[in-house]
C-alpha cells in the first residue's frame, strides 16, 4: 500500500517577543448585601516584553522602570493591580436586571507602577507586519512568507 505524503506545513517558529508574568492573582467575588454586588481584583507581581527580533538594540520592549532616584522597587510591590466594583444603588436592588433598566454602576481602581518602554524601528516592523498577517482573511492556512531566513538575519527584503 501507498503511504500518503506529509502534507503538514512546516513553520520556522522563532520568538520575536515574549510576554512574561509572575504571580498572577484574579478573584472575583459575588456579594449578597449592598453596596457591592460584585468584585473583580487582578494583581501581577511583574510583567516584562521580552524583544528577541534579532537586528533590534534593545532587549525588553515594556519593562518595571527602575528609578535611581527613588531606590529600590518596594518589597512585596505588585507592577498592576485593578480592582473593580459593581455597585448597587438604591433603586437596583434586585440582582437580574429588567430590560429597561439601567446600565450598571461600576468603580474602577488601578494601580500600575513605573513602566519603561524601548521601542525601535525593528520592532514597529516586525508589529506592523504581524498586524497585517493577522488580519488577512484565512492567515492560518496561508504560509508566512514575511518571516522569511532574510528577515530573521536582520536584513530588509
Amino acid at each position: 500500500s501507498a503511504s500518503k505524503p506529509n502534507r503538514r506545513r512546516h513553520y520556522i517558529q522563532v520568538p520575536c517577543l515574549t510576554l512574561q508574568i509572575k504571580e498572577t492573582n484574579l478573584q472575583l467575588t459575588a456579594f449578597d448585601q449592598p453596596p457591592f454586588r460584585r468584585r473583580l481584583r487582578l494583581s501581577i507581581r511583574d510583567f516584562a516584553i521580552s524583544d528577541h527580533v534579532p537586528s533590534s538594540h534593545f532587549s525588553h520592549l515594556v519593562a518595571y522602570y527602575a528609578d535611581e532616584q527613588r531606590g529600590p522597587r518596594p518589597s512585596g510591590s505588585m507592577i498592576f493591580q485593578l480592582l473593580a466594583h459593581e455597585v448597587v444603588t438604591l433603586d437596583d436592588t434586585t440582582v437580574h436586571a429588567s430590560p429597561g433598566a439601567a446600565a450598571p454602576e461600576y468603580r474602577v481602581d488601578l494601580c500600575l507602577l513605573p513602566l519603561r518602554l524601548t521601542v525601535d524601528q525593528d520592532v514597529v516592523d516586525f508589529l506592523l507586519k504581524f498586524v497585517q498577517l493577522c488580519t488577512l482573511p484565512g492567515y492560518v492556512e496561508e504560509p508566512q512568507e514575511w518571516l522569511s531566513a532574510s528577515f530573521m538575519d536582520g536584513e530588509e527584503a
